[in-house]
């Protein structure tokens, strides 16, 4: 069983792991809970929110279908977020996506997103500087099945998924393969080690392609 040596450890600055369920709401969660955590304590903000607003900057017709890390940014930044339960996340939405909008008046906060620079060095720098730093990388079929112990296992073949995934980076340490970075997820807290797990740094630099830094406003 690989062992990893923790280095630094930043799951203290979050409460448990979040769960996005079938939607394709990774980054508004990536994003929303770096910003939590820019903001102690710990307070879940509203994915949702971040998400409708990235979407009514998206191309028309779009739909229920991701948004972009620009798009997602500019809505941190000019729309801002409110608490969790000002709007909670659903799991579902409407079918008529005009029907779907968040209350007016709601008191939000704002952030703004710094590009780094796509490496482990960047991330772990970040870091040791109590500093959150959301992840959008290529994950493959391999990260799907992250045991409990947070450890990818060994699969081949091993595709990558076309869809990219973000995550949030909480930590780091070290086996006797290398350096490893423990990234939290949005596919509550069955998966990995309780929404938890450790990318190697081989995994990692050839599947990422940002490295985002929050920053409250």
């Amino acid at each position: 069983m690989t062992t990893v040596a923790i280095l630094k450890d930043n799951r203290g600055l979050f409460l448990g792991a979040r769960d996005q369920g079938s939607r394709p709401t990774c980054l508004a969660f990536a994003l929303s809970d770096a910003h939590a955590a820019e903001r102690p304590p710990f307070r879940a903000l509203s994915a949702d929110y971040l998400y409708y607003h990235a979407m009514q900057r998206m191309p028309a017709n779009h739909g229920d279908n991701g948004v972009g890390l620009n798009e997602a940014s500019t809505a941190l930044r000019d729309d801002g977020q409110p608490p969790e339960t000002s709007w909670p996340y659903s799991a579902i939405l409407p079918l008529n996506l005009a029907q779907w909008q968040p209350p007016a008046n709601l008191p939000v906060q704002y952030a703004t997103a710094l590009a780094n620079a796509a490496s482990a060095d960047a991330i772990c720098s970040l870091l040791d500087n109590d500093r959150s730093a959301v992840l959008v990388f290529r994950p493959s079929e391999r990260f799907y099945y992250a045991d409990a112990n947070g450890i990818l296992p060994d699969r081949n073949p091993d595709p990558d998924i076309p869809q990219t995934h973000a995550v949030v980076a909480v930590g780091y340490g070290a086996t006797a393969a290398g350096r490893h970075i423990l990234i939290r997820n949005s596919w509550g807290s069955t998966w990995g080690q309780q929404g938890h797990a450790w990318l190697s740094e081989n995994y990692l630099a050839p599947r990422l392609t940002n490295v985002t830094l929050i920053q409250a406003n």
